[in-house]
């Protein structure tokens, strides 16, 4: 399949005319079958090829330099629908070849990655997410070589249950980390714990919910901070349409000075 033929002419300005052309190939998918019989788990690979002419690979109003730019990207798709983990995964590599040498060769990942297992039957879980792909350093810089491989993965294991017909329960805790190429961009790492309870109200009763998070973040070029957030509310329903609540928070952090406050 061939798409995004783009041919982008000049602006008033003139300075850069580029024609791209990416050719895509999705390979035969792979299908396995879960317990039951049914279809739970596809993979499908691919390979991408795309061309790009520029008369000015650098932007550059003064010294104009033509470039061929071939980018390879062979890539995969799973998609998990059945059983205890659900989610779906896609990762691709592409491969920058500069033909007259204007820059060195680049390798980029991207990574979409999500998904949930469920450990013990209705009960306790995980959630796992995963992210590779280019970030911009700055707003303001030029598009070539301007962004940064950055890395984000969260990893989030958590129960939930009921007590009685009453109130509901959830007991978290998130990992996530985040880590660049560029001494540019700090590598960031939290951890979170949560609980949560909810009481169910009607239209006759009062409802309630209780909420208390504990979140530390460290910074690979500056100091951790952390925080710790408790969240009270009771709410009452006058009718199909009104209702009222009272709320209440407390929350001690040190994001401004290095003591709690």
């Amino acid at each position: 399949m061939l798409k995004n033929f783009v041919p982008i002419r000049p602006s008033r300005g003139g300075v850069v005319t580029v024609i791209a052309g990416t050719l895509v190939v999705f390979l035969p998918s792979v299908w396995a079958q879960n317990s039951s019989g049914s279809l739970g788990i596809s993979i499908v690979p691919r390979i991408s090829v795309a061309e790009t002419y520029t008369n000015n690979v650098s932007l550059s109003s003064t010294s104009k330099q033509a470039e061929l730019i071939t980018e390879i990207s062979p890539g995969i798709r799973l998609t998990s629908n059945g059983g205890r983990i659900k989610g779906s995964l896609d990762y691709s590599l592409t491969e920058q070849v500069y033909a007259r040498g204007t820059s060195g060769r680049r390798s980029q990942n991207a990574l979409n990655a999500v998904g949930s297992i469920e450990a013990v039957d209705n009960w306790a879980f995980v959630d796992v997410s995963g992210t590779i792909g280019q970030q911009s350093i700055s707003a303001f810089g030029a598009p070539v070589g301007d962004g940064t491989e950055t890395t984000v993965f969260r990893l989030s294991p958590y129960v939930r249950g009921r007590f009685g017909s009453q109130a509901e329960y959830e007991a978290r805790y998130s990992l996530t980390s985040s880590s660049s190429r560029s001494a540019a961009v700090s590598d960031v790492e939290s951890r979170e714990l949560s609980l949560r309870l909810n009481g169910s109200g009607s239209r006759r009763g009062a409802g309630w919910s209780l909420s208390a998070n504990r979140q530390t973040i460290d910074f690979s070029s500056s100091r951790s901070t952390s925080s710790q957030p408790i969240n009270g509310e009771l709410n009452y329903p006058i009718s199909d349409r009104w209702g009222t609540y009272v709320r209440a928070s407390h929350e001690s952090n040190d994001y401004v000075a290095a003591t709690t406050q």
